[in-house]
């Protein structure tokens, strides 16, 4: 989709409510070896932290001469388009960002869909946080209804049994 030599996601470590939240690279990868490693080493460069400041989109395109490439930890890249995730409450969850170690200019359709999927990036990471709550509930329920030593049943609407613990299963034989 992109010409690109390396892309990099870094995620924010601080918690949702803080002002400037700390951005960890989490994930480097392309065909640029070199910059990969470089991405994956480094913390995330100023680029990225901008992105992530402002929580908008950031393209460097095309310069004018070879010495305006930015630089990042001795590996440079002349090109650059960073875009934020941001979670469904509008802070930031991170920030995807794609390399060219070639000038170039951004095309809109090309920020369009980074934009498009760093959104369903953010879903899919909320999505992942809320499951991951929902199942530390439902575990410590099933810890609860182990650790009562009264028979317990739970059902639906319908009378089927939808949950019951240890002592239930000892009162009734089952």
């Amino acid at each position: 989709l992109l010409d690109a030599d390396a892309c990099s996601l870094a995620m924010a470590t601080a918690s949702p409510e803080a002002e400037d939240p700390e951005l960890r690279m989490q994930v480097a990868v392309g065909s640029d070896a070199a910059l990969v490693e470089m991405l994956e080493s480094a913390q995330p460069g100023n680029l990225v932290e901008e992105v992530g400041r402002t929580k908008r989109s950031a393209r460097v395109e095309e310069h004018a001469s070879e010495t305006s490439a930015q630089s990042l930890g001795g590996e440079s890249y002349a090109s650059y388009i960073g875009v934020p995730l941001l979670h469904p409450r509008g802070h930031l969850m991170g920030v995807l960002s794609v390399y060219s170690r070639h000038h170039r200019a951004w095309e809109d359709a090309e920020l369009a869909a980074l934009e498009s999927f760093a959104n369903s990036a953010a879903i899919a990471v909320r999505n992942a946080e809320l499951y991951a709550g929902v199942k530390r509930e439902r575990d410590t329920i099933d810890r609860l209804l182990a650790s009562i030593g009264e028979g317990i049943i739970a059902t639906d609407a319908s009378g089927r049994v939808t949950l019951w613990n240890d002592a239930a299963g000892q009162i009734t034989g089952i």
